[in-house]
């Protein structure tokens, strides 16, 4: 990480990439030269146009120049498709030239020369620069290849023009350019298990802070989007006190009782119990209550897609379809099999921010550990309801316990106990042949919170608690005898 000098830094060029921009806190400084490196298939090239067709968008002029023997026609082709491509601004505002032949006839001097013509021809304000690979394979010497750098840079400083170059490979350490350019970004992919995961990372930012380690990214329909790491990218907020005075309710008397009279605002909850155990159920209350109340709220779920949530809702007169049309309720699905902790990260806070929401359900945390890189859950968890806290959103999350017929529990993965505020154990156990349900809150952050294990029931109209002192009198004390251990 380089840290600025008492001067002013030159302006900032953006690169209009979705979550490029925050890692390089703000984008490349203009008339710098930077190298994007990677092996094939990592999206390069993808890369190079899509910073060029949004430099262009915000009336920059672009000149892009290739050292491949591969045709702008197929180039374009392969690229024409992505929602970034503009057609109206291709041999205007973008000017794409085939520099192999110059190279080829005149090596680096003339590629040079081919470059500083075109570019004030152009008056281009961006240079990107695809294949330094090849052109360093046809250079003579290694010397040469270093002046060529040099010399590129120097021009470019003055003309006050931005450079990228897209270069093959990752010896990073053996490359004598790598030490003299304003930047370098890595691209790179890495199996695991039978999936690929795709990582940009920062090796070198003059001028500026950025943020460190690997981020996810993705190439599809929109070109490159990144997932800056939600630790480093949002972690670090204070906490901020909980507000005793703004209540937020469950909707239903005898679970508000439970948990000691409301949640707090800003808060967050747990529901660790086993499948069938009523976790969803309570979430959807707790959303219906918002809406009743006019708040907004967002509903996520890694196993039930909306169709399936919106039955489930109206069923229980929540009238989620109704308001789904109406605005203030949005429902998304992420499916379990393929997670990445940032992406879904980013999407969850992106519909808090976009509906205005107060209030989110979030069912299924156990999800997140079938993520490749598992062994940062605790962090990024952290990291998320701290955010979602500083926004004011009050949050209830679920997660599943091993087995159906559960007395005795185990966290999902280490440190969230500590993380949430308060943590509810639904139990659903065999008493006399028949299935009792039973809930027992283990902590509330600020408030008195009910201390035995109260039976309640799931009917027409969802959660159904006889309260308190009537279920202490029927068989909850069943669920718990001989059997219940403490949670852990």
């Amino acid at each position: 990480m380089s840290e600025a000098t008492g001067a002013a830094a030159p302006p900032r060029v953006r690169t209009g990439i979705a979550g490029l921009d925050q890692v390089l806190q703000g984008g490349l400084f203009r008339g710098g030269v930077y190298i994007v490196m990677g092996v094939p298939g990592v999206g390069k090239t993808i890369l190079g146009n899509q910073i060029a067709f949004a430099h262009a968008r915000t009336g920059g002029r672009v000149v892009y120049a290739t050292i491949l023997s591969e045709t702008h026609a197929r180039l374009l082709t392969f690229i024409g498709s992505m929602a970034f491509y503009e057609a109206g601004l291709v041999g205007d505002a973008i000017s794409y030239l085939n520099a192999y032949g110059a190279v080829q006839s005149d090596g680096l001097v003339g590629l040079l020369k081919n470059l500083r013509d075109v570019v004030r021809e152009r008056r281009a304000t961006l240079l990107v620069l695809d294949g330094m690979l090849p052109a360093s394979m046809l250079s003579p010497s290694e010397v040469e290849y270093r002046q060529f750098v040099q010399q590129l840079q120097t021009w470019i400083e003055l003309v006050g023009c931005t450079v990228v170059l897209l270069s093959g490979g990752r010896e990073l350490d053996l490359r004598p350019e790598y030490t003299m350019v304003d930047g370098i970004i890595e691209l790179e992919y890495t199996p695991v298990a039978r999936r690929r995961m795709r990582n940009l990372t920062v090796r070198k930012l003059r001028g500026s802070n950025f943020l460190e380690g690997a981020h996810s990214y993705i190439i599809g329909n929109d070109g490159i989007t990144v997932y800056p790491r939600i630790e480093t990218a949002i972690g670090g907020h204070p906490r901020e006190a909980a507000d005793a005075v703004s209540n937020v309710t469950f909707g239903r008397p005898g679970l508000d009782q439970v948990v000691g009279g409301a949640l707090a605002r800003g808060s967050s909850t747990l529901l660790l119990g086993a499948n069938g155990s009523g976790k969803t159920t309570i979430g959807l209350h707790f959303l219906a209550a918002g809406l009743d109340a006019g708040e907004a709220a967002v509903h996520c779920s890694f196993y039930e897609d909306p169709p399936a949530i919106l039955a489930m809702a109206d069923s229980l007169g929540f009238r989620f379809s109704e308001r789904l049309g109406q605005g203030g309720l949005e429902v998304r699905w992420f499916p379990s099999g393929e997670v990445m902790l940032d992406r879904v990260g980013y999407e969850v806070l992106s519909a808090v921010r976009r509906t205005g929401a107060t209030r989110l359900f979030l069912d299924g945390l156990e999800a997140f550990m079938r993520s490749p890189d598992s062994e940062r859950v605790p962090g990024f968890f952290s990291a998320l309801v701290q955010e979602l806290r500083t926004l004011g959103v009050t949050t209830v999350f679920t997660s599943e316990a091993a087995r159906l017929l559960v007395t005795d529990f185990a966290s999902p993965f280490p440190g969230v106990s500590a993380v949430v505020d308060n943590l509810l154990l639904l139990f659903q156990n065999e008493i006399d042949g028949r299935l009792v349900r039973g809930m027992a809150v283990v902590k509330t952050r600020g408030r008195l919170h009910h201390r035995e294990i109260v039976e309640f029931a799931i009917g027409p109209r969802g959660i159904e608690i006889p309260g308190p002192r009537k279920a202490r009198a029927g068989r909850t004390g069943k669920v718990a005898k001989g059997r219940r251990r403490r949670a852990r």
